[in-house]
């Protein structure tokens, strides 16, 4: 989970995690970072249009890193 981590630091985890453990398919890693992210980014997420199930990792990630900028 991001907690108090930037979007980027938490990204940076999950990529490194991915690898370690052979994640490879783009939804499982979308899901993975959309249920991680802190609860007020999701929510940004989905006032978007964005969804888990069908946005690509790199529009999550623009999205979420955008809104943590926005927010701060």
């Amino acid at each position: 989970y991001q907690r108090d981590r930037t979007v980027r630091e938490y990204i940076h985890e999950l990529e490194n995690l991915f690898l370690m453990v052979g994640i490879l398919s783009e939804r499982e890693k979308v899901d993975k970072l959309w249920t991680g992210l802190n609860t007020y980014i999701q929510k940004q997420l989905w006032r978007e249009r964005l969804t888990p199930t069908m946005s690509s990792w790199q529009e999550v990630r623009a999205a979420a890193e955008i809104i943590e900028i926005s927010e701060n």
